[in-house]
């Protein structure tokens, strides 16, 4: 159970015709860039510098702007829908939930065609806002819902919790969609227009397919999702059970404590697993992959217990609904001015280990290092404008980067020397949340003397 306080809650070929179409892979939450390795390729102390900062923002500046948005929208509803009614009320949370979930799946093609900031920037800033406000509601109503109708049905015995969330983890994995229980600070949500509305369904089913398009949508929705509410609900309650139950603030500061401690080891396992499962292949890949990614929930669901309670403790203990309402807007309005609002929501399923290589397990926190990448590109654009041949482009590496998409590059077995090698997609990962980036670090190529069409398509900066 969340927090017994008036605010609880929480928060990824053979030659026959016609040939089979290749299986779409998309980024964790469907929002996160690949970065190219052209950064990379400048200095190695600059980069591992930015990706440090990386991780600093995510954990002690995005993490807890998204976990109070979370914690104030829950204990809204709380305090103002039905509150007498707790039956009704979990009612109302699931229908607008699975309603909103449902419905931006669903209208997510039409909204890409019609909503670009090239045809109108400002109806496209104020209405990709608006979608984002509208669809973080329907996340929160989504857990909610579910999680406290476990509450009132199931109560806290340990027993049932830990059946609870063992059976929902099993599911997932047999069904290859663990990683959507990921969230902040493994996961940071980018608000670039590229695919900005994309809610990649289980089944990758194309929408001209109207009926299993809507049956995926709700499969999507309606069991992929509920499983992992399950989850983070069963996640949480062992450590309401267990973590200084009798004491509010101690089971608070010891759940930051350790989730950040879990948070930091499992950034710094990143590059090992990364090695690791480089070299295998089949169920037992899968197996590790989603082994990592339990791990690293653990870390995320400390994180987010321990600042959604040191919320209701500290913040304005006298005035609640005052601290609901501050916990609710100032976030978001942060996440907004930081080009991040997206990291809020809970939204698509993606598929455990679908990555080559080591990327399925390389948490999507991309954030300084695309704003600094976004300079040198445009630095680059106007050198080429101008003639001028970049300074050191001969050691300088620049892939294609197709943002929110992964475009797997040939294997390894099949690839050219360094020399000869072209430019290719950069592969990026997937958290979610659940949930992704550049893995050959080691590939060089030369600058040609036209930039690629596809170079212009680099995202611009989050900040």
């Amino acid at each position: 159970m969340w927090p017994n306080e008036p605010a609880n809650g929480p928060t990824a070929s053979s030659a026959s015709s016609p040939p089979r179409r290749r299986r779409q892979s998309f980024t964790m939450r469907g929002s996160i860039v690949g970065i190219s390795d052209g950064l990379r390729g400048t200095s190695r102390g600059h980069y591992a510098l930015l990706h440090g900062l990386d991780m600093l923002v995510s954990m002690f500046l995005m993490a807890p702007a998204v976990v109070s948005y979370w914690r104030g929208t829950w204990a809204l509803m709380d305090h103002y829908v039905f509150p007498d009614q707790p039956n009704l009320s979990n009612l109302v949370s699931v229908a607008i939930g699975a309603g909103c979930h449902t419905l931006f799946t669903m209208v997510q093609h039409p909204l890409e065609r019609h909503l670009h900031p090239d045809k109108h920037r400002l109806m496209y800033y104020v209405l990709s806002r608006v979608y984002t406000a509208l669809f973080s509601f329907g996340c929160v109503n989504s857990f909610r819902g579910v999680w406290k109708a476990l509450d009132e049905h199931t109560g806290l015995n340990p027993a049932t919790v830990a059946a609870l969330t063992a059976v929902p983890v099993v599911a997932l994995g047999c069904m290859r969609a663990l990683r959507n229980i990921s969230a902040p600070p493994f996961v940071i949500v980018t608000d670039n227009h590229e695919n900005y509305f994309q809610v990649p369904t289980m089944f990758h089913t194309s929408s001209r397919q109207t009926l299993l398009y809507i049956l995926d949508c709700l499969f999507s929705v309606l069991v992929v999702h509920t499983l992992v509410v399950f989850v983070w609900r069963g996640g949480w309650c062992i450590f309401d059970i267990y973590l200084f139950p009798r004491h509010y603030a101690w089971s608070a500061w010891g759940s930051l404590t350790l989730g950040y401690c879990i948070t930091i080891v499992a950034f710094s396992l990143q590059p090992c697993m990364m090695s690791v499962v480089q070299r295998m292949s089949g169920c037992c890949r899968v197996l590790v992959v989603d082994m990592y990614h339990l791990f690293s929930f653990v870390g995320t669901v400390n994180v987010w217990r321990g600042v959604w309670n040191l919320l209701n403790h500290y913040l304005l203990p006298g005035n609640p609904v005052a601290s609901y309402w501050i916990s609710h807007l100032l976030p978001f309005l942060l996440l907004v001015l930081l080009n991040s609002a997206n990291s809020i929501l809970v939204r698509g399923v993606y598929i455990d280990a679908e990555e080559e290589g080591g990327q399925c397990v390389e948490f999507p926190i991309y954030y300084l290092r695309l704003f600094f990448q976004n300079r040198r590109r445009k630095k680059l654009m106007r050198q080429h404008a101008l003639g001028k041949r970049p300074p050191g482009s001969h050691k300088t590496t620049l892939l294609d980067n197709n943002h929110q998409q992964n475009h797997s590059p040939s294997p390894p077995s099949s690839r050219k020397s360094s020399k000869e090698q072209p430019l290719q997609p950069c592969l990026s990962h997937g958290l979610s949340h659940g949930m992704s980036h550049p893995h050959h670090h080691n590939l060089r190529v030369q600058l040609p003397a036209q930039l690629p069409a596809s170079y212009k398509d680099i995202p611009e900066s989050p900040v």
